[in-house]
């Protein structure tokens, strides 16, 4: 317990609350004398507006907390080594009637530091001074460690101190006294110079004027302050060699606020906010600041629509301005003045997001698409379906490289003129959850052609295939094409996420887990992410298809899993269609992208499948089923450094194989309920580097789907050898060959990783 000295004379007060000064008792802070102190407070103007009057200020005061830090001599570069003495809370600021005499501090023969923290909570300044303590904490203690409190809810309310009928802003200063003694009075302010206290906040305001019309005419429907800083400082009045708002990329400690309605054609928005200073730079106009944002940056967003319904997204980085200067500083007013005149182009203008069709310009197995952060709003996809023509066309026939050169006789001639029908194989969304025909935008209709670039489109061309995603819908589909007989041409797997790890990241030292949208990214701590080509990687923190990283069941974290050899996704609970070992020969890839939701499982039989000399067939030879053209890719719409066949998104792809290596010890790992913890520099410091989490599953068989590996290892993940194809590789470091027809058969989880 702490000792309490109440001071005689405030039992002439007449406020139900009695002022306290706590000191710990230990051996080297001993009970002090408690000092009576002068204190005359206001409130600093705003830079940037008015001075208010002074009843106007001093009535912006509410409570009021004293904290005393003894200095250890008199040079002022040790003032963070400070200690701290006394700590004394007044509920209610009784500055008018009681003259500032009901104040005290506790005797001290040094110089000392005094912080004045206005308007916070009495347990926002408890800072754990204990009885029995060797050393109660430092000046630079409390200001690294608890000087930042969160915004719990998280929300902007959560900023204002109320009493129950008005609210209050938190403010902070401090003053270096020469000694506390009884005489002469110590003071903290006078009456004709009173302490200005400074807000820990930034206001801002932001006056928007909608001036489209015609055809570019633009409706504002709502407007969002975002990138809100979640820590309210203490005392954020300190210069910067003593106070610093930390920002990490693990921990962002960022929100956005809720969305406000827009009435124009003009509305006015007031915010009070955190500070949030993260940097310059250097831009010379708007669109040029947001090319080079710095995480975590503050911005004030325009949520519309154009057309019938097709959504546009302004954002405006805020700051000293709107050119470069990301920097909200506390006691400051910010007015920003943003006028829409026309629609903008998102490829001349950074500032503009389109989202009345979204295309994917880049061509893949898989796409993750974000759905709209707002109520009522839908986005339209429209993916690619070059692969379609890449992968069945023979080379020099309709941007065919594949076709018949891989195969005996290619069953398909695609053309520019080919129809084709698009089509949902299967859909599992978690939430906001349409049917089939919502969400596919032309679901009986028939597209036609496969080049998105072709220089003389035939009449009806349409090489993209379209979705429509809702707010609020979360989950995944496999999606499909299909000619005039009903055959697959080529399908995709439809990730539906809050989840975005393409975020520009730059690897930091000792850094492994870094925060985007939804979720992590991570590296882990071996020779392989040190060194090497993978020393600006980063790996997705959750298997590819997962609805959460964490789960009640395994099978929520789980993701989806894969054959070996296959580029298409099985549901958790697939049938087992009954394929005959006497049709052997279907079981190769060409059978394989005509039939994604077909599972190749194991002859019933003990012998191996039988199958004529098929180059592709997925039995044997890893390099039967490889793809052939891996190091020749970047000219023929397939990513360089990735497989055809490859399961995983745009700029992801499945890891090399040595990606596990060095990192399985005992003092890195442990296994939890649904799987296995990765600890990056051992368990003992997992509260500084984080922890990576594995889930169980991943190795299935028709006997049993969510089966731990062999000796009680959880999981395998798929890897890939020198990337061209997808190859079993278990959580525990140790590489499994395809060997017989039950490893063949298996599925296995993947776990996707992006190489900068």
């Amino acid at each position: 317990m702490m000792k309490r000295f109440s001071l005689i004379f405030l039992a002439l007060l007449s406020y139900a609350c009695t002022p306290e000064v706590l000191t710990p008792d230990s051996p080297q802070n001993p009970p002090r004398e408690p000092v009576p102190v002068s204190v005359s407070l206001t409130a600093a103007p705003l830079e940037g507006e008015a001075v208010a009057t002074k009843a106007d200020q001093e009535s912006q005061i509410k409570s009021v907390g004293l904290v005393q830090f003894e200095w250890i001599d008199d040079d002022p570069a040790h003032v963070l080594q400070a200690r701290m003495v006394s700590r004394q809370y007044f509920d209610h600021y009784p500055l008018d009637e009681a003259g500032g005499e009901n104040f005290a501090l506790v005797s001290s023969n040094r110089k000392n530091t005094v912080l004045v923290i206005a308007n916070a909570r009495e347990v926002d300044l408890s800072f754990g001074m204990e009885e029995g303590a060797e050393e109660q904490p430092t000046f630079e203690e409390i200001l690294t460690r608890q000087n930042a409190t969160l915004l719990a809810t998280p929300s902007l309310d959560d900023l204002w101190y109320s009493d129950g009928t008005d609210n209050y802003l938190r403010m902070s200063a401090s003053v270096v006294l020469d000694g506390v003694a009884i005489t002469p009075v110590p003071r903290i302010g006078t009456d004709s110079d009173p302490l200005q206290l400074k807000r820990n906040c930034a206001k801002v305001t932001v006056n928007v004027t909608n001036e489209t019309s015609g055809p570019e005419a633009v409706t504002i429907d709502q407007v969002r302050l975002c990138g809100v800083n979640r820590r309210y400082y203490l005392a954020a009045h300190l210069d910067a060699g003593l106070f610093r708002d930390v920002y990490s990329h693990s921990q962002p400690q960022r929100f956005d606020a809720e969305p406000e309605a827009f009435s124009g054609p003009a509305q006015t928005y007031t915010f009070y906010v955190p500070l949030n200073l993260r940097g310059d730079n250097g831009s010379s106009t708007q669109t040029g600041k947001n090319l080079n944002t710095p995480a975590g940056a503050t911005c004030f967003r325009l949520y519309g629509h154009y057309g019938a319904d097709s959504p546009i997204v302004y954002t405006y980085y805020l700051g000293g301005d709107l050119v470069s200067d990301f920097n909200l500083e506390a006691n400051k007013s910010y007015t920003y003045d943003i006028t829409l005149s026309v629609k903008g182009d998102p490829e001349s203008d950074s500032r503009v997001e389109d989202f009345g069709e979204i295309k994917l310009l880049t061509d893949a197995n898989c796409y993750m698409l974000q759905a709209p952060d707002v109520p009522g709003v839908t986005y339209t996809y429209a993916i690619p379906v070059r692969r379609a023509a890449v992968f069945w066309n023979s080379p020099g026939t309709n941007m065919g490289v594949y076709g018949a050169a891989s195969y005996e006789a290619a069953p398909f001639s695609l053309e520019e003129d080919t129809a084709w029908t698009p089509a949902v194989v299967w859909k599992t969304m978690v939430e906001g959850d349409v049917s089939d025909d919502a969400f596919l935008l032309t679901p009986t209709g028939s597209g036609m052609g496969f080049n998105p670039d072709h220089a003389d489109p035939p009449a009806g061309h349409q090489p993209w295939l379209r979705v429509r995603v809702p707010y609020g819908m979360r989950g995944n589909a496999l999606v499909a094409i299909k000619d005039g007989a009903g055959n697959i041409l080529w399908s995709w797997h439809l990730w539906v996420t809050d989840y975005d790890p393409d975020v520009p990241m730059t690897p930091e030292s000792g850094t492994y887990v870094y925060a985007v949208p939804g979720g992590e990214i991570h590296r882990y701590n071996n020779a392989v992410f040190n060194t090497g080509g993978y020393s600006q990687a980063f790996m997705m923190d959750r298997n590819l298809g997962a609805n959460t990283v964490w789960g009640t069941t395994a099978a929520t974290s789980q993701g989806y899993r894969y054959q070996l050899g296959r580029k298409d996704p099985f549901l958790e609970n697939f049938s087992h269609p009954a394929l005959a070992s006497s049709v052997a020969d279907d079981r190769n890839v060409r059978y394989g992208v005509q039939h994604p939701n077909v599972w190749f499982r194991m002859a019933t039989s003990a012998g191996q499948w039988t199958s004529p000399q098929d180059p592709l067939i997925l039995k044997g030879t890893y390099a039967n089923w490889f793809d052939r053209l891996y190091n020749e890719h970047g000219g023929d719409n397939c990513e360089p450094g990735k497989s055809i066949y490859d399961p995983c998104p745009p700029g992801w792809r499945l890891p090399l194989s040595t990606v596990w290596t060095g990192i399985i010890t005992t003092s890195q790992w442990s296994t939890v309920d649904k799987g296995l913890i990765y600890y990056p520099e051992g368990y003992d410091n997992r509260a500084a580097t984080g922890v990576v989490f594995l889930p169980a599953g991943g190795w299935a068989s028709p006997a049993n789907h969510w089966r731990r590996g062999a000796a009680g290892v959880i999981g395998a993940y798929h890897c890939s050898d020198g990337g061209k194809n997808i190859l079993n590789f278990r959580s525990d470091g140790q590489y499994q060959g395809v060997t017989n027809d039950y490893d063949e058969a298996a599925l296995i989880s993947a776990r996707c990783i992006r190489v900068n």
